[in-house]
């Protein structure tokens, strides 16, 4: 049935996307609503509170948007998740929108479906309409989390119309970048390149929206930003409500993106890219004995060209992280009265073993901590998709057909990808130091050190797990990598709301790197860590120089 024509069979390509997506986004959502109540101590006056929490919610607007309706459920679930889960619902949509056809193309299964009485515009356009199909079912699995935890809740209720249109709103956004993606997958060689440029606009068009918010001389920055039109519409905050100009402004954007994709599409040579300038002159190679033995210090061997390969990640990534970290520490010393008052009052903040609520390095913590270790957790994963790509797309054959052993190959591109990942660890904890001192933030400089080694070990034990999941299966590895530390991150974030058993959250990562900036890094687990991922590494290169290539 999945299999009688384009559209279904890119359905079935990722219905376990869509499954992993939608349960992982549902268990947010759940998590989120739940919490809502213990913000509320029985017994105070709660408009007093509702208050403190606006100010914090005022705070960081810059981040989580302007919060309205704070008094009611949908209110806060809008003010604590919308804003953010744009930007990762829409990283699932250029990933998907940047796959379509450029990363078929590389795979070489496009090859096969053209050669069937199929003409391009109907493989691109049922690709593209499967795309928003998949994002919508991702959308429903979390609507159905978000009421279905609302209805547990007694005395608080959840209008799920407006929770669906919330989501639909959602969905478009991500939509949106996911057809940009495949807009620039016609101009960009390869799968790699078009989701790296469209994640670039997304980030960019999000700060963009950012500021804008921030400050009223730049209001109209963010006019530029699809971010901009999603933040019209906010169903579940009543004084808002659904601006429908706004959805329409998304849905304009987002056509001629797939008039464009499609144009150039139809005129560009398969495995090529679209020409703006025309068919453009022949290369004519010199004669062979003309040709100069490259002297690049980068190609003196594998580890110099795995890394090399990596630079362009790192500074972007190390930027990336480093603006988040200093706007975080610019305006530490103006919330934290606010921010601290509400977490010594506030039960769910103390299971979360928030104990010390009078310093610097418990808003730290929470602003930046208990997020970026997931950042970090993302660009190990990158990292591994790298290297699987190398093998999924037929690439590793030419590399393993000169003289090299394969253990040397996949110890190169380990040694590689912690290195990288030490340089961006490095550079991020350098700026964020300058930025406590810069500020006058006052923090325990040994606690800052041990914050960002860990985040290191982190990057390390998935970056060893991928790549023992990819030596044993390439196909699924990175899909089963993902949701191990998505599982993770939850059964570290989920234990004390959901009472799970204190052995289910050990076995997580982030419990084990726990909260350094705070209580200082505990040794043991961290050597513990290390020797997994070193059991981890010598697995995948033993399994990795016995198996045939694409064979598990």
């Amino acid at each position: 049935m999945l299999l009688k024509n384009i559209f279904l069979k890119t359905l079935r390509d990722y219905r376990l996307s869509i499954l992993l997506w939608g349960l992982a986004l549902a268990a947010l959502m759940a998590a989120t609503a739940k919490s809502y109540p213990t913000f509320f101590i029985e017994g105070q006056n709660k408009a007093a509170q509702i208050a403190d929490l606006q100010k914090l919610a005022n705070s960081f607007s810059f981040l989580t948007g302007p919060a309205t309706d704070l008094n009611i459920l949908g209110g806060f679930v809008t003010w604590r998740l919308m804003n953010t889960l744009g930007v990762l619902v829409s990283i699932f949509g250029l990933l998907m929108g940047s796959a379509l056809i450029r990363g078929e193309e590389e795979k070489g299964t496009l090859d096969v479906l053209l050669s069937t009485p199929h003409s391009r515009p109907a493989v691109l356009l049922q690709k593209w309409a499967a795309m928003f199909v998949a994002i919508m079912g991702i959308m429903a699995l979390s609507w159905v989390g978000l009421v279905a935890s609302a209805k547990s809740i007694p005395g608080y209720d959840l209008d799920a119309g407006a929770a669906g249109l919330a989501h639909l709103n959602l969905g478009l956004l991500a939509f949106f970048y996911g057809t940009l993606a495949l807009c620039l997958g016609q101009v960009f060689i390869s799968r790699k390149a078009a989701a790296g440029w469209t994640g670039g606009v997304l980030a960019a068009t999000f700060l963009l929206n950012s500021l804008g918010q921030s400050a009223s001389s730049l209001n109209r920055m963010q006019y530029a930003s699809p971010f901009y039109y999603y933040s019209q519409s906010r169903p579940l905050s009543p004084s808002v409500g659904m601006s429908w100009g706004g959805v329409g402004v998304l849905l304009i954007i987002t056509l001629p993106l797939l008039i464009a994709a499609l144009a150039m599409y139809l005129r560009r040579d398969h495995n090529n890219v679209f020409r703006f300038s025309g068919a453009g002159q022949v290369v004519r190679p010199r004669r062979a004995g003309e040709i100069a033995e490259p002297k690049s210090p980068w190609l003196a061997n594998s580890f110099m060209f795995s890394f090399r390969a990596n630079l362009t990640g790192i500074l972007i990534w190390s930027f990336l992280v480093s603006v988040y970290a200093l706007i975080i520490v610019s305006v530490s010393n103006t919330i934290k009265d606010d921010y601290l008052k509400i977490i010594s009052e506030n039960e769910l903040y103390k299971n979360f073993g928030f104990g010390r609520v009078n310093n610097n390095e418990t808003l730290l913590e929470l602003t930046f901590f208990v997020i970026i270790g997931v950042i970090y957790a993302a660009y190990a994963i990158i990292q591994v998709l790298g290297w699987n790509s190398e093998e999924t797309e037929g690439r590793l054959e030419l590399v393993l057909s000169t003289p090299q052993p394969r253990w040397q190959l996949l110890a190169v591109r380990f040694a590689a990808t912690i290195l990288a990942s030490g340089i961006m660890t490095l550079i991020t904890g350098l700026v964020f130091a300058l930025g406590t001192v810069i500020f006058g933030v006052a923090i325990n400089g040994g606690n800052l050190a041990a914050a960002f080694f860990g985040l290191w070990v982190i990057c390390i034990i998935v970056a060893a797990a991928g790549f023992g999941l990819a030596a044993v299966g390439p196909r699924w590895a990175i899909t089963v990598l993902s949701t191990l530390v998505v599982v993770s991150f939850l059964a570290d974030l989920l234990a004390s709301l959901f009472k799970l058993p204190d052995w289910v959250s050990k076995l997580s990562i982030f419990r084990q790197y726990g909260q350094p900036i705070i209580n200082g890094l505990d040794a043991l687990p961290q050597l513990v860590i290390l020797s997994l991922s070193a059991v981890f590494i010598a697995l995948a290169i033993f399994r990795f120089s016995q198996r045939d290539i694409l064979k598990s």
